[in-house]
């Protein structure tokens, strides 16, 4: 959570053990962090993430997003 900035939201997907129990809801209260969580079918992206990784077509940028938009 050190990466979350104070008030913003902390995401988690994917397919976790049933052993996996412990969150430090404290911390993440006190940062005022909303979290949103949930499965997904990781399986079926992997392949094209793969692919988006080794061609380096992974900008860091969200579609329609400007480059101007960056530095506000």
């Amino acid at each position: 959570m050190l990466s979350v900035d104070n008030a913003g939201t902390l995401s988690v997907i994917g397919v976790y053990p049933q052993v996996a129990r412990t969150f430090p809801i404290g911390e993440a209260m006190n940062k005022n962090l909303a979290i949103q969580g949930g499965n997904c079918n990781h399986r079926k992206y992997i392949p094209t993430l793969i692919e988006i990784v080794w061609k380096a077509e992974l900008t860091g940028m969200a579609e329609g997003m400007r480059e101007e938009d960056l530095a506000a």
